[in-house]
């Protein structure tokens, strides 16, 4: 028999860690002598050692070494510790890599900001600046933007709406950064959604710094203490900046792509036509007059709160809805599907396309709570596949966040597959 001290020599492990073991009963001696104290090993305990190390090195803890070594254990249970293991330390490892490209991103943006160019802002023109705000505002954008949609934004000015449009200019007056803020008349008094673009050309030359220190005198003298912006998921150098900021991450909001020209309809249809049988009718809001009832249907289905539309916080007013979206460029009356029963509106599925680049998008799926668990919403998003594909579409978008796990459910059955998204960011001052 070995003795402790060349037992932890020969084990490379240190006395102090054979004591521990053998105190909660992981690893111990073959004999203790009762007058001494000395504990004593074998030569045939080192595999079980080596064991346990190599164990504890995966990250197992103690309680699941014991488990693991357990003779008592099954194959398949051991191949499920370890499978779990590995998904954790998969995780694990995935986590760091963000990390590190977010310190990455970082150290590049203070090493850049030290290169200065000589720049000036002032308040955003819409008689000279709207195409450089939408050729900076683009490559940030999931869907382009026009200069007559820009336009409109500037020009919507209803009673109660506060904005400011700032934009950083070169030394020939070519903008270079766009930053603003807006209050809606619905919106509580001291909440702003704020934004600060930079041409990708200028990026970490201290010009988005600049134009966010102009933007926050302008937010403290309008008395904002809420700031709502967000950015893509994909874009850690945008991400650090807001951070560095007081901003904070307060949604994920991730994007799914479906393409239309291989998605099989069929295996849906059955419950489809049970719902039909049951008395759910699915149709268009180009099915019913436009007169102010039908609008303001509508209006209620989109703005309730149990559709879970975390885009849509706070809620819009009547006006606004009818125009930005009932007057909105892509909005269609054929386009809005509804699930109806009887004469109550249950369910909808409003799909915009844009021809000229092949793709359609789901803006939202929602189902009254009362008629949820039937597969309506299911049936909703396959018909609005249906009519994107018929209106010349070959990708169909929507986007989701973590907490609608019955959305991102049927977007997987459906074949969606996963796409850069959002960070929806808050920032309290």
């Amino acid at each position: 028999m070995i003795r402790i001290g060349d037992f932890s020599r020969l084990s490379q492990t240190p006395v102090s860690t054979l004591r521990y073991y053998d105190e909660v009963g992981v690893f111990k001696p073959v004999e203790v002598d009762h007058f001494t104290g000395y504990r004593y090993y074998t030569y045939d305990q080192l595999p079980r050692l080596q064991r346990i190390q190599a164990l504890k090195d995966m990250g197992f803890s103690l309680d699941e070494i014991v488990r693991f070594l357990d003779a008592r254990l099954s194959t398949q249970q051991v191949r499920e510790m370890l499978l779990c293991r590995r998904t954790a330390l998969r995780e694990l490892v995935q986590d760091q890599h963000e990390r590190l490209d977010q310190v990455d991103a970082w150290l590049k943006q203070i090493d850049k900001e030290n290169n200065m160019t000589a720049t000036s802002i002032r308040t955003a023109r819409i008689e000279t600046d709207l195409s450089n705000i939408v050729r900076i505002t683009n490559p940030y954008e999931w869907q382009p933007v026009t200069t007559e949609q820009v336009r409109e934004w500037f020009q919507y000015n209803p009673p109660g709406r506060v904005q400011r449009r700032l934009v950083s200019v070169d030394e020939h007056d070519a903008v270079i950064g766009y930053a603003g803020c807006v209050h809606e008349t619905d919106a509580p008094a001291d909440r702003f959604v704020v934004w600060v673009i930079v041409d990708p050309d200028y990026r970490g030359m201290k010009v988005g710094s600049d134009l966010w220190e102009a933007l926050l005198q302008e937010l403290r003298g309008l008395g904002a203490r809420r700031l709502d912006s967000d950015v893509n998921d994909n874009d850690v150098q945008s991400l650090v900046f807001a951070q560095r900021r007081g901003f904070a991450i307060y949604e994920h909001i991730f994007h799914y792509a479906l393409d239309l020209t291989t998605f099989d309809e069929t295996p849906f249809l059955n419950d489809l036509h049970a719902l039909e049988a049951q008395g759910i009718r699915f149709t268009s809001l180009a099915a019913f007059e436009d007169s102010p009832e039908t609008r303001h249907k509508l209006y209620d289905l989109n703005i309730s709160y149990i559709l879970e539309q975390a885009n849509m916080t706070p809620p819009w007013t009547f006006a606004r809805f009818e125009e930005f979206v009932l007057g909105a460029p892509w909005f269609k009356r054929e386009g809005q599907l509804l699930a109806v029963d009887g004469d109550q509106w249950v369910g909808m599925a409003p799909i915009s396309v844009f021809p000229d680049e092949h793709t359609a998008y789901n803006l939202h799926t929602g189902v009254l709570p009362a008629y949820r668990g039937r597969n309506i919403a299911t049936s909703l998003k396959v018909l609005g596949a249906r009519y994107a594909r018929e209106n010349g579409a070959q990708k169909l978008i929507t986007d989701s966040n973590l907490r609608n796990a019955p959305i991102q459910a049927i977007n997987r059955k459906m074949g969606y597959k996963p796409q850069p998204g959002k960070y929806t960011l808050v920032c309290e001052l």
